[in-house]
């Protein structure tokens, strides 16, 4: 199929648990990454503490976060829209969308020109899509907008449009099945389990050594050192060592044992004690519910997303114990995780973390985007309802 380009450049947001990404369509990654946290009381993002479990929060850092800081979404959805607003008004500040009179009032003239293709998650809602209209025209002017749903934008990152997106995000996980660009929605499986609860889990493992350290450090040292339990690389040696010696970001050096490293990401493989994690089982189920004529299509096509999945070895790790559940239930179907050690896609592999803004950046340059799928301001005045709940990818 040929999908011509197109010249105008459209605002691509993407605004998850734990970041915001935010760049132009055609761009290859995102210009600006940040925390998707705001000061209270202001429009300025606060300093990078990552969100973690509700039920958790009087064990970390809660009185920072609870009077200092705001995470307008948990866990893929929006919790306070006051807070939401603050946020994308950081957003249109950091972007350029907005600049100052001389009288000190914001000007939305560069915002009045400029299109805004919204990343969202397998978890928005329409009354989702509606707020975000009434913000997105009604406060800033734009003149057309578009939703995408982050596991199609992922699987189309990857030059794909079937397989099935498996996105490992901060404060959930989601296996989408998807045939031909629309996903089957009665296979989607959501897990309230994400790099957030692999961050405390690790926090908890450190404490367990009297070693003092708290969720931005833990998540600082997640992504440096954890990875999936029986993964093993010689250009990382704290995967075959037995302890690892190195420097926390407040500056204290420290020894443990590497073990650690992995037993925190295991909650993510396996379900524990409160029925949490369990990604084999997730992905198994989602193309079980499948009809048997697409499962080699899905099966064939697993498609990692998400910064959880930069996790050394996860995608090894979830390509063996998938191949030994296929087989246990007898399914007959072969399966391909991309990327393991030895599968990988040059351009995608690396960049995955960003495989929803990417999706989304490629689809806003095409023609298509432009002639069927953005929502304009008349079209939303007219029928908000019809246009919100028809018009997206």
């Amino acid at each position: 199929v040929y999908l011509s380009m197109s010249d105008e450049s459209i605002l691509v947001v993407d605004i998850g648990s734990s970041s915001v990404k935010a760049g132009h369509s055609g761009e290859d990654i995102p210009s600006y990454v940040f925390p998707a946290t705001i000061a209270k009381g202001t429009n300025q993002s606060s300093e990078s503490v990552e969100a973690f479990p509700s039920e958790l929060a009087q064990l970390v850092t809660s009185q920072y976060v609870n009077n200092h800081s705001s995470h307008p979404i948990y866990r893929g959805i929006v919790q306070d829209w006051d807070e939401m607003e603050n946020l994308w008004k950081h957003v249109a500040d950091t972007v350029g969308l907005s600049q100052k009179n001389t009288d000190g009032t914001d000007n939305w003239n560069t915002a009045e020109s400029t299109s805004v293709f919204m990343v969202e998650s397998n978890k928005a809602s329409v009354q989702d899509r509606s707020k975000w209209a009434e913000i997105l025209f009604e406060t800033y002017h734009a003149p057309s907008i578009c939703f995408g749903n982050s596991s199609v934008l992922s699987l189309f990152a990857s030059g794909r449009t079937s397989g099935l997106a498996v996105e490992c995000g901060a404060g959930s996980t989601s296996t989408v099945p998807i045939f031909e660009g629309l996903p089957l929605h009665h296979a989607v499986i959501c897990m309230d389990h994400g790099g957030q609860d692999i961050s405390y889990n690790l926090k908890k493992l450190f404490n367990d050594r009297n070693i003092a350290i708290d969720m931005f450090s833990a998540k600082t040292v997640k992504e440096r050192l954890s990875f999936a339990q029986g993964f093993t690389s010689k250009d990382l040696p704290h995967t075959t060592d037995t302890t690892t010696s190195f420097s926390l970001p407040d500056g204290q050096d420290v020894t443990v044992d590497s073990r650690i490293f992995s037993a925190c990401a295991e909650s993510l493989f396996v379900k524990d004690e409160n029925g949490n994690g369990g990604l084999v089982n997730q992905v198994y189920e989602s193309i079980a519910l499948c009809d048997e004529s697409v499962r080699r299509d899905l099966a064939g096509a697993i498609i990692l997303s998400g910064g959880t999945s930069m996790l050394a070895g996860t995608g090894d790790r979830l390509h063996r114990d998938l191949i030994r559940k296929i087989q246990t239930e007898q399914m007959n179907v072969s399966c391909l995780v991309v990327p393991t050690t030895q599968y990988r896609e040059k351009g995608y592999s690396t960049q995955r973390k960003f495989a929803p803004w990417i999706g989304g950046s490629l689809m806003g340059s095409f023609d298509t985007y432009h002639k069927s799928l953005k929502i304009t301001r008349q079209e939303w005045e007219e029928n908000p309802d019809m246009v919100l709940a028809t018009k997206s990818v």
